[in-house]
């Protein structure tokens, strides 16, 4: 029997005793893993012992202070990080109507107060003033200058005003990025849509991809926003493959950054000897499977561990459909996946379709299902792969279409945490 990820629950299912089945995980110790039963005095702890700069200790009563986290899309612990942090602002003399809380929301959609306290919790919404970056919204966005690869820095003019900013997130596996967290949350979450546009024009570079940071230019790009602004404060988590909190980093936002790309290197890096005719995955539960858009990015992961032709079931609930209406209006009206990357390449780049111009390049070398019963039928017409309501009829349709390339027992890769890791094909001697 196996479970993957679903929503905020799990989905069980069993495989044909003649499929090669291995399933991957990530790597995080017993001892890491214990730190979730106390985490808001694990919180403190990485507060007072901070990598670099720590936090300031002699605010008044004038300064204002910014604090940048993540939006519904991240499984950020908002409330527990916030619950510490903003208390110990105000012991350190900060007034409490001088802070900020910025939701990094990019190109996201604008979250409502039912969100924020998803988000949060209603008790720090009806506290602190909280407000959802929008990228679209020009009067509140400055410009700070271009970086050395031609993308405008347009940046929330709220943080940018700040005396004193903070950034908050989670360092993880990203699908172009190399990893999320850092710099991202500013020059994407906090960036116009002018900015992030330009940066993720970026994606078509091979470097582009999970695990590079000193080669990628997608991410070198992100960085530069530093040499035009300061960061005084950065606090991190990293998560366990059941979302639960593994790990805190607070201080410096490079060396922060820095030391969680090291901690994520030696946990989610999965090496196999061979490749896999068929992959069984999930993008880790809620809320990356929240929707379409965000669920694609479980796919990009695991090419390296695919042939040519193989199959994927993706195990994802879409609990708010497609995302986003650009993504869904290219998708849903091509024909074929070369027609919809002809459409995209023709045009301007836009972020929101170009998540269906990602699902076309993987569709051109991959089957692809979906697992998803919650999906709104209607929206499942739109598609163009099929949609399963069990993992079990799926794995049913595989078998009754047959495996390209497959031997008497086709090798199937299972991958809970799909969009949290970096795979590599190691040959062996004599391969």
């Amino acid at each position: 029997m196996y479970k993957l990820p679903y929503g905020e629950g799990e989905l069980s299912f069993t495989l044909p005793s003649s499929w090669e089945v291995e399933l991957f995980e990530t790597d995080f110790t017993a001892q890491e893993i214990s730190a979730r039963h106390d985490i808001r005095s694990k919180i403190k702890t990485a507060l007072h012992n901070p990598l670099g700069t720590g936090l300031k200790s002699d605010f008044t009563s004038k300064d204002s202070v910014a604090v940048v986290i993540s939006d519904l899309t991240r499984p950020v612990p908002n409330t527990a990080l916030l619950s510490v942090l903003l208390p110990e602002l105000e012991d350190r003399g900060v007034s409490r109507e001088n802070i900020k809380i910025l939701v990094a929301a990019g190109l996201h959609r604008k979250l409502k107060r039912r969100d924020l306290i998803r988000l949060a919790g209603k008790k720090l919404v009806e506290r602190y003033n909280f407000d959802c970056h929008d990228a679209r919204d020009s009067a509140n966005l400055k410009k700070l200058g271009t970086t050395s690869r031609g993308t405008p820095l347009l940046i929330n003019r709220d943080f940018l005003s700040a005396d004193y900013r903070i950034t908050t997130g989670l360092i993880d596996v990203h699908q172009f990025a190399g990893f999320a967290g850092g710099c991202k949350s500013i020059t994407i979450g906090l960036g116009g849509s002018e900015t992030i546009c330009a940066n993720h024009r970026l994606l078509e570079d091979d470097r582009a991809r999970p695990g590079e940071y000193d080669n990628n230019p997608l991410r070198q790009d992100i960085e530069e926003v530093l040499e035009h602004l300061e960061v005084h404060f950065s606090l991190n988590v990293i998560l366990d493959e059941k979302n639960r909190v593994s790990q805190i980093l607070a201080g410096d936002i490079t060396m922060t950054h820095a030391a969680g790309r090291e901690i994520i290197m030696d946990r989610v890096k999965l090496k196999t000897n061979r490749k896999f005719e068929v992959a069984i995955i999930s993008p880790g539960g809620y809320p990356k499977d929240i929707d379409l858009y965000q669920a694609q990015k479980a796919l990009e992961p695991i090419r390296p561990l695919l042939k040519k032709g193989g199959t994927v079931i993706l195990v994802a609930q879409c609990r708010e459909g497609f995302g986003d209406r650009g993504f869904q209006k290219l998708i849903s009206q091509a024909d074929t996946p070369q027609c919809l990357i002809n459409d995209f390449t023709a045009s301007e780049f836009q972020v929101g379709p170009h998540k269906a111009y990602l699902y076309a390049k993987f569709l051109k070398d991959y089957k692809l299902l979906l697992v998803s019963p919650d999906l709104d039928p209607v929206l499942q017409q739109e598609l163009p792969f099929k949609i399963y309501n069990s993992i079990s009829g799926a794995v049913r349709a595989v078998k009754e279409t047959g495996i390209d390339g497959a031997a008497q027992k086709p090798r199937v890769a299972v991958i809970p945490k799909a969009s949290s890791i970096i795979a590599e094909v190691i040959k062996e001697k004599g391969q």
